[in-house]
């Protein structure tokens, strides 16, 4: 921020974090289809459809055999691993299942460059699936899981950080919002110490 020729930095001088992000961790599942494997799938094109986990479990068993592409998501981790591709330092908050997509989830977070605190919960890892026609058009059904079952103990907690990232489902779940009260327990404040210096 600019004003005339001075110059205001705002920082948290005590934050070991540029980002501190909390939210749902879910695994994205992006595979190409054609028009007629959704409607094999009993699926509408372009629709989002929240799924319980059986019906995840029946579409990935009908999407068997198709090149699909595997990557840690949702609105909170994906700002923190684009901060981590622009230098920042970024952890995340999240809960998985205890099953091999939650041990991917946190392998490829850290493979990234993000700090991992993740619950594990005897659940389903959320996910995401994808659907691409060849129109482009995306197609979603998503299995929200053990990402809802975030709670204060999961993880290290809030960390003090220049910034904090809450995704929509963090704001509406009464677990998500009971880990995310831990920050009470953390220094945000900003001193002339630590926060607010003009040069």
């Amino acid at each position: 921020m600019h004003t005339g020729n001075r110059r205001m930095n705002i920082k948290n001088t005590k934050a070991e974090y540029d980002v501190m992000g909390i939210g749902s961790a879910l695994l994205d599942f992006t595979v190409m289809v054609e028009y007629g494997d959704l409607e094999r799938l009993g699926l509408k094109k372009g629709e989002m459809l929240l799924i319980e986990a059986d019906r995840s479990r029946e579409i990935l068993g009908g999407l068997a055999g198709k090149p699909m592409d595997i990557t840690p998501g949702g609105s909170s981790a994906n700002t923190l691993a684009g901060i981590s591709v622009l230098g920042g330092k970024g952890i995340f908050l999240g809960s998985v299942g205890n099953d091999s997509h939650g041990d991917r989830y946190i392998e490829d977070t850290e493979l990234i460059g993000v700090k991992a605190e993740i619950g594990r919960h005897d659940s389903m890892t959320g996910h995401a699936i994808t659907f691409i026609t060849p129109d482009s058009e995306r197609t979603f059904a998503t299995h929200l899981g053990a990402s809802l079952q975030l709670n204060r103990d999961d993880g290290c907690g809030i960390q003090p950080a220049d910034f904090f990232h809450a995704d929509l489902n963090t704001c509406t779940s009464d677990s998500t919002q009971a880990a995310s009260s831990q920050g009470k327990h953390a220094d945000f404040s900003q001193t002339p110490d630590n926060g607010i210096h003009n040069r």
